[in-house]
């Protein structure tokens, strides 16, 4: 962008400079100056194709980082989101086993739990499949969703762990 800027002040100043020789010596060498301006035009014209070919090439390969900072988060979700699933499939084989019926509480709150699971994997999806930046202002609530998940999981072990002790 500072080369842009650079150019822009290089190509003003130019055609300053050109506008003063113009209009100082407009009837003498009148073809060589309008040939030296289009020369100069061309020139910063083509200066401005190289500078906005450079600057979509630097653009396209940081909006080919985020894609892979998006891409792994999606799938480091993902993955927590699956060992999630393990550890309440473990819980509510741990009640089954226990053979006597489980607090209401505990199967109450693994409910809650599956239904935030389910919804966390949809926020996940529309994640994935978000483009630009948008996926930017996904990613807090969704790591959100993870921490509320863990918290709720580990508040319904314990409460299972209590019951099981009495």
């Amino acid at each position: 962008m500072k080369t842009l800027v650079a150019y822009l002040k290089y190509a003003t100043c130019i055609i300053l400079v050109s506008g003063l020789l113009l209009s100082c010596n407009e009837d003498r060498d009148k073809t060589r100056t309008e040939r030296a301006l289009e020369e100069t035009g061309e020139a910063i014209q083509e200066d401005a194709k190289d500078l906005a070919n450079k600057i979509e090439g630097k653009t396209d390969s940081v909006g080919d980082k985020l894609e892979e900072n998006k891409d792994e988060f999606v799938a480091k979700m993902q993955d927590r989101s699956r060992e999630l699933d393990n550890e309440i499939d473990e819980l509510e084989a741990k009640i089954d086993r226990q053979g006597k019926k489980a607090d209401r509480k505990v199967k109450a709150e693994i409910a809650a739990l599956e239904v935030k699971r389910d919804e966390l994997n949809r926020d996940i999806e529309k994640l994935r499949r978000s483009s630009g930046n948008a996926w930017q202002d996904m990613k807090a609530g969704i790591r959100r969703a993870v921490d509320e998940l863990d918290r709720g999981f580990e508040e319904a072990k314990e409460n299972f762990e209590k019951d099981s002790d009495n």
